[in-house]
This record gives C-alpha cells, structure tokens and sequence, in this order.
C-alpha cells in the first residue's frame, strides 16, 4: 500500500511540475517571439498563455493516472520514450480541437502558436526522465564520471 501511495505522489508532483513548466515555458518563448517585432505584443502572449494554462488545468487529471502507469515501468529509457510519444499525440489532438472549437484559421497557425509549449514540454520530460547515457564500451546506464580510475580502467582491459 505504501508503494502504490508512493507512486500515486510522485505521478501527481510529475503531472504538476511537466503542466508548470511547459506553460510558463511555452508562454516566455511566446513572449519573446511576439515581443520582438513590439514591445506591446508581449501582453497578447501573456494572456493567451494564461489561457492556454486554464484550459489545460481541465487535462490535468487525465495525466495522472498515464504517469502512474508509466512509473511501473523499470526502464527509463521507455519511460521517456513513452512520454515523449504521448506528449506529441497530446499536442496534435489539442491542435485538432483548437482549430475546430476556435477560429484560429489554419492549422499552421494553430501549430505556430502551440509549438513553444511542446518545445518546453519536451525540455520537461527530459529533465524529468533523464537517463544516464551507456558507455560505447561496457554495461548500459553507469555513471562514467563517478567511477574511480581503477574502475575506469577496467571497462578498456
């Protein structure tokens, strides 16, 4: 029971701080991006980014239970790779919907508006689920830089 209770905790810090980050992310770029042709354009950012927090804090709990699913999973490199992949299905079917329930004109201006948010959301979940990158000689997933010389040497005999 403790476990479960674990995993249910860290899928619900997981699911907040990816849903914080990618928007306060999502909504600088955009900030910046609309900023530099005026000055005065970076409040439109601003509120559009608050808006697109708003409408997905309503997903937020869908995420919580796909985090706990994939915390089962022992192989980060899956863990990533499945989050990776969910995000970007994510992506397009929020595209999909802001398209048709808003009239934001065609999808490439949708996707021109939303892509800092993936960007940032892929900055997340590598962050969250950094893996440590195998040696192209010896055992996947050590910590190369933290073993001692003679460990080191061991890896080249």
């Amino acid at each position: 029971m403790a476990k479960r209770y674990e995993i249910t905790r860290n899928s619900l810090k997981q699911t907040l701080l990816l849903w914080v980050l990618s928007n306060l992310g999502g909504t600088l770029i955009l900030a910046i991006k609309f900023s530099l042709g005026r000055l005065d354009d970076a409040l439109i950012a601003l509120v559009s980014g608050g808006i697109a927090a708003l409408l997905s804090l309503f997903v937020l709990p869908l995420w919580v239970p796909f985090f706990s699913a994939i915390n089962c999973v022992e192989c980060r490199r899956v863990q990533y790779l499945v989050m990776l992949s969910g995000s970007v299905l994510f992506y397009f079917i929020a595209n999909i919907l802001l398209l048709y329930c808003f009239p934001l004109g065609s999808l490439d201006g949708v996707m021109e508006l939303t892509f800092p948010y993936l960007l940032s959301a892929f900055v997340t979940i590598t962050y969250l689920y950094r893996i440590v990158l195998p040696l192209p000689v010896g055992p996947p997933n050590i910590d190369y830089f933290s073993l001692t010389q003679e460990q080191r040497a061991q890896f080249f005999k």
